[in-house]
């Protein structure tokens, strides 16, 4: 289990989006509990897999219970990147029942999604094995989560990627069309970007290859190139430059893909469409009477 503590902004930045999450859901007016339960009536709950998963997203959901009620005895049985059995425990949460089960469901939530996207990305890793490529994750990502998101890909086996407009040069379709060319693109941006960033382009054919490393690209994006074309561009190119393929690629197509022995393939399917797993959090029976 992953025991290295978090930074101190990085566990700021999950409180904040826990409680979010809870005000969200109005996690403080539980009708059902409050009817049910006294407050302070105790309870003991345990989410487990009912499927073999890749975790992520265990320091969130500890942040929900947390949030919900400070009191709550929290404990994570398991941590990123952890791979777990069906019937496996990942968190415990013993204290007061209300607070446990107002909390349940947001947490369930964000460890059914993260665990999903670290599972699927430990799939496509599985689905290349044998060859050298990377796979990386993309920056299509839900607005708030991206970290999460990004960090469960990685938990999955995934290499990381540029997080951000500001961590990396990637010059697309649209800047192409503002400059003129993709070759006028990279020579200005040789010129002009910071020296220690690598300059990566997207081409969208093959004859436009050549031309983009000699203007001084770094890493030529691939985009929706078949694999027969990939592998004829990782022919031309001799390792002058790194080959990364994306668009359009599938968990089906990605061996057709690692094969030709492109360096990286980029996929959003990782982080925009992965299942949730299935996972459950039941309380104590003998733990849940309450006075009539």
């Amino acid at each position: 289990m992953n025991t290295v503590p978090l930074a101190t902004s990085l566990q700021e930045s999950l409180a904040e989006l826990a409680r979010h999450a809870l005000l969200e859901d109005e996690a403080g007016h539980d009708v059902t509990t409050m009817a049910l339960l006294k407050p302070d009536h105790p309870g003991s709950a345990c989410i487990r897999s009912r499927e073999p998963v890749v975790i992520s997203g265990v320091d969130i959901a500890v942040e929900v219970f947390r949030a919900a009620d400070a009191g709550l005895d929290i404990r994570a049985a398991a941590g990123e990147g952890d791979r777990l059995p069906a019937g496996a425990v990942i968190l415990t949460v013993q204290g007061s029942g209300a607070g446990i089960l107002s909390a349940e469901r947001t947490a369930l939530n964000f460890l059914q999604h993260l665990c999903g996207i670290a599972t699927l990305a430990r799939q496509a890793v599985q689905a290349v094995a044998g060859s050298k490529v990377q796979l990386l994750a993309t920056r299509k990502t839900l607005p708030g989560l991206r970290h999460l998101q990004r960090r469960a890909a990685e938990a999955g086996g995934f290499a990381p990627h540029r997080t951000s407009l500001a961590n990396g040069i990637l010059i697309k379709d649209n800047h192409i069309a503002l400059c003129g060319s993709a070759e006028q693109a990279v020579a200005r941006a040789r010129r002009l970007a910071p020296s220690h960033l690598l300059i990566e382009v997207e081409i969208d054919e093959p004859g436009q290859l050549e031309a983009v490393i000699t203007a001084g690209a770094q890493i030529v994006l691939l985009d929706n190139f078949s694999p027969e074309q990939v592998a004829q561009a990782v022919m031309a190119t001799r390792r002058r430059v790194l080959l990364e393929a994306s668009g359009g690629i599938t968990m089906e197509t990605l061996p057709l893909y690692a094969a030709t022995g492109v360096d990286r393939i980029s996929v959003g399917f990782v982080t925009h469409s992965a299942p949730v797993v299935d996972l459950s959090m039941d309380l104590t029976p003998t733990e849940i009477r309450h006075d009539a």
